[in-house]
This record gives structure tokens, sequence and C-alpha cells, in this order.
């Protein structure tokens, strides 16, 4: 680690349980609003990929008249609900991690393609 000067941490699912969130939100919004069965098989396929192609995903599971457009804005406004009710828990191991990070004076950083901000009123 003589090298390392910088390490990034990608957020969602490394540093924050937020795939239990953004699962639980898609979930609700798929069984309650459109009556679509949401089972976390289908869910793992969203997993790192860009809305985009989380678009291709929804229309090969759903039909190709279907698409992420159409729950996009529930789903942001119900995760944020969560968000704010459950909050966010730092998975095991990344206090660890970064205080070792710490005293080896190696600089870190969080990169996400999650959205720049959650609504939090």
């Amino acid at each position: 680690m003589k090298d390392v000067k910088l390490v990034i941490f990608d957020m969602d699912g490394l540093l924050f349980d937020t795939e239990r969130l953004y699962y639980s939100a898609m979930k609700q919004v798929m069984e309650k609003k459109w009556g679509c069965d949401f089972p976390l098989e289908n869910y793992k396929r969203f997993i790192g990929v860009d809305e985009r192609e989380c678009d291709d995903v929804m229309k090969s599971l759903y039909g190709k008249d279907f698409s992420m457009e159409l729950i996009l804005e529930d789903y942001y406004q119900l995760f944020s609900q969560i968000l704010r009710e459950e909050g966010l828990q730092v998975k095991k191991g990344a206090k660890d991690i970064l205080d070792f990070l710490d005293k080896k004076g190696i600089k870190k950083c969080i990169a996400s393609s999650s959205r720049p901000r959650y609504d939090s009123n």
C-alpha cells in the first residue's frame, strides 16, 4: 500500500446499505401502483446500470410499452420518504477501512451514479 495515494469508493451498496431501500421503493411502486410482481431477482438486474439500461431491462421484463419514465417520479418520491423514515445504515466494515486509510494517510473519495440529491422535505 506504499504507492496508494487515493482510494475511490462507490457509495451505494459498499459504504451504505442503500440497495435495501432502493428495492423497497421499487417493489412498492411496481406492486401498488402498477400491479406488477417485482421479485428480488428482477431488481438485481437493475443494480449497477444507468437509467437508459434500466429502461431496457424494464421493457424486457414487463413489455415494450413499459418504461422507467412511467415509474421514476413515484419511485424517487417513495425512496426519499423511506430514506427519511429509516435513515441510511453504514455497511459492516466501512468504518474500519476508512479508519485504516486515515492512519496510513491515504486520501479517500466517494463516487456514485445516484441522483445528486434526494428531496428531504
